[in-house]
């Protein structure tokens, strides 16, 4: 058996040198291999060796190691404006940290648009990236390859602010009518003074606040500008429109015009006059545009076919003006004409041959005007009247006819006959009848006084009208010009509101009896049993007032009457107060309007009551009995507080006794004034 020197094998054969295998020297197994066998496996084995050495070197050499940029401090950001350029140094490094030459560096980025390199012979290219347009910032990833290599990193991209915006409107000027509409548009630049990218948010601002709508307080950009409506206030003036994003701003102005007149509304003070070509009257316009507002600051002429007219007026900021006219020497109508802008309006003044009359009209203060129904209701009883009509014959023939005065809508109409000779002067007094729903009304309303006066045919010769104030109702004022200082009489008024039969008053006396012996109120009569103990014993007429007091204080307690405060000093101005139906409907009173129920329950029951008014208070009290000095006091403001009737009688004498020691009561008789013919309010 032979043994292959250079691969080992054992052979069986014989006649050969060779391995059959591997074509080696076959050796008997005392045979070695020849030197020059030996000498080529050892230079074969080093050259194993040294390129084996070669090419781990050139795998280190040219295989990427590190890619870096090439410096730590560059920070990768950039503002969105879709135009900058941002350059990214790469440095690129074998495994050995030497420098890769000539290597293409291919990238890719999800939005924008970023360059590819190649190194140089410092390993070393710049990457040219530019952002896309943005408004909002976000981080943008960005995938470099080379060598068969992926490196990824991302990129800070910033808002793209806006550093200037202009804002300006369709028109510069709109009727200040509150429903013209205009565009508003804005514009938006950024530090480039290029268009914003879309989505940028503008901000919207007016002033003064409230002067006109917009439909939008904010919108978004879209190609660097957006718009949104802007509706007229229907106040006239400059109003200024402001826009604003983030640091910047700016602003614009519209000026909102006064509305021309649409109306004109021409109001004669007399349309009836003397010719005598002096009678005059005054002439009021009232502008208003199509909003029914006042037109103010417009001139207004007139013209007149018959006298004399002041030629025009300027209307002021209620949109009135006024002129006078004075009447011709003839008889007939005198048109009068009014006009201006586009519009106009006439009247007529009947001039006529009346003798010389002049007219004198004056109203009493809280009588005629303003009305205060409780004194027009009572003006007999304070002897006094609405409207006072004085007339003076000027000339040389006498007039006799009838004169009337009515308030319309409100009143009806009172008719005097009157005859005035040459040279005399006549006084009439008016006191027209207010109808019902003059005592049911709640608010301040303007009113005209209409006089008439026709001769003994029926013809009418002067015709006028005057303004006044109606005042609501329940509204009593505790001064008054025609009283001067002295209110005592002028405060007798209270009990008008003391309506002793109304409804509400008797169902709450109906109510209060179930609470007395027998369940009834007797008055001034006596009890037969309710006093002493357990209440056996027959009670005196005192006691038996003082029952039937108890019982209706109860009874209000009992329906939850409570207090309300009156502010301020109560009786230093006109003030509204409760008719007992209300405040018994509204479960609420003040120390007036409690003292009020208090009293019309009183009288109502067939007893004697006072209204006792002291500084800034009221309160009521109560005859004990017709034969006795004794009287009883009670502070209904006490209901609500859920005192009892003892303690509120008790607080109500104190009252009586502290003010009457300073000589501050003033006491209302309040069935003496009633039987001295004051009226209250109908129910």
């Amino acid at each position: 058996m032979l043994s292959c020197s250079k691969c080992g094998s054992k052979v069986f054969l014989k006649g050969s040198k060779f391995c059959p295998k591997c074509g080696g020297h076959l050796l008997s197994g005392s045979q070695k291999a020849p030197k020059h066998t030996n000498l080529l496996l050892f230079f074969g084995g080093t050259l194993f060796a040294v390129l084996l050495l070669l090419g781990t070197v050139l795998f280190l050499v040219f295989t990427p190691g590190e890619l870096s940029f090439e410096s730590d401090s560059l920070q990768l950001e950039i503002i969105g404006d879709g135009s900058s350029i941002l350059e990214i140094p790469i440095s690129l490094t074998n495994k050995l940290g030497m420098p890769l030459i000539n290597v293409e560096i291919t990238s890719e980025s999800e939005n924008g648009s970023i360059s590819s390199c190649t190194t140089d012979e410092n390993g070393i290219c710049t990457l040219l990236f530019t952002p896309p347009k943005s408004a909002f910032s976000y981080n943008l990833e960005i995938s470099l390859y080379f060598a068969g290599e992926t490196r990824k990193f991302d990129i800070n991209i910033l808002p793209d602010y806006a550093k200037k915006i202009i804002i300006y409107p369709q028109l510069d000027s709109l009727p200040a009518d509150g429903t013209s509409s205009i565009k508003i548009i804005s514009k938006a630049f950024n530090h480039k003074n290029q268009q914003v990218p879309d989505g940028t948010l503008l901000l919207f601002e007016l002033e003064p606040i409230g002067a006109g709508t917009l439909s939008a307080n904010s919108c978004t950009t879209l190609n660097g500008e957006c718009t949104i409506l802007y509706t007229s206030s229907i106040t006239p003036g400059n109003i200024t429109l402001l826009a604003s994003s983030n640091t910047a701003s700016a602003n614009n102005s519209i000026l909102l015009l006064p509305l021309e007149p649409e109306q004109i509304i021409l109001t004669i003070a007399n349309n009836s006059l003397i010719g005598n070509g002096k009678s005059n009257t005054i002439i009021e316009v009232y502008l208003e545009n199509k909003l029914g507002k006042p037109v103010s600051n417009h001139k207004v002429d007139f013209t007149t076919d018959l006298g004399t007219i002041t030629s025009f007026c300027i209307s002021g900021s209620d949109g009135k003006c006024s002129v006078t006219y004075t009447s011709a020497f003839s008889q007939g109508n005198a048109k009068i004409t009014a006009f201006s802008s586009d519009i106009s309006t006439y009247s007529y003044i009947q001039l006529h041959g009346f003798s010389d009359v002049l007219i004198e009209l004056s109203f009493y203060p809280n009588f005629g005007d303003p009305i205060y129904p409780a004194f027009a209701l009572n003006h007999g009883y304070f002897s006094t009247h609405m409207v006072e009509l004085k007339l003076k014959n000027d000339g040389t023939s006498s007039f006799s006819g009838y004169i009337s005065v009515s308030i319309p809508e409100w009143s009806s109409k009172q008719t005097n006959s009157v005859f005035i000779s040459p040279g005399d002067t006549k006084t009439l007094f008016f006191d027209p009848p207010l109808d019902e729903k003059a005592f049911n009304n709640l608010q301040s309303r303007n009113v005209l006084y209409e006089i008439l006066i026709t001769d003994e045919s029926g013809s009418t010769i002067f015709e006028s009208t005057e303004q006044a104030t109606l005042q609501p109702f329940n509204k009593m004022p505790w001064q008054s010009p025609y009283f001067g200082e002295d209110a005592n009489e002028l405060n007798n008024a209270i009990i008008s509101w003391v309506t002793y039969e109304d409804p509400a008053i008797l169902e709450l006396l109906s109510d209060s009896a179930q609470r007395l012996p027998g369940n009834a109120l007797i008055g001034y009569q006596q009890y037969s049993s309710g006093c002493g103990p357990f209440g056996l014993n027959s009670c005196t007429k005192e006691e038996s007032t003082y029952l039937q007091m108890e019982a209706i204080y109860d009874e209000l307690q009992s329906r939850g009457m409570h207090y309300l405060n009156a502010p301020g000093n109560y009786f230093s101005n006109a003030q509204t107060i409760y008719t007992p139906a209300q405040s018994l409907e509204n479960g609420g009173a003040n120390c007036i309007d409690g003292s009020i129920v208090f009293a019309s329950a009183i009288v109502s029951a067939g007893m004697h009551a006072f209204l006792i008014l002291v500084p800034s208070h009221a309160f009521v009290c109560v005859q004990a009995h017709p034969t006795s000095n004794y009287i009883a006091c009670v502070e209904t403001t006490m209901i609500s507080s859920g005192d009892s009737f003892y303690d509120a009688s008790s607080q109500g004498e104190s009252l009586f006794i502290n003010y009457n020691s300073k000589n501050q009561l003033n006491i209302i008789d309040v069935n003496y004034v009633l039987s001295d013919g004051m009226k209250t309010f109908p129910n």
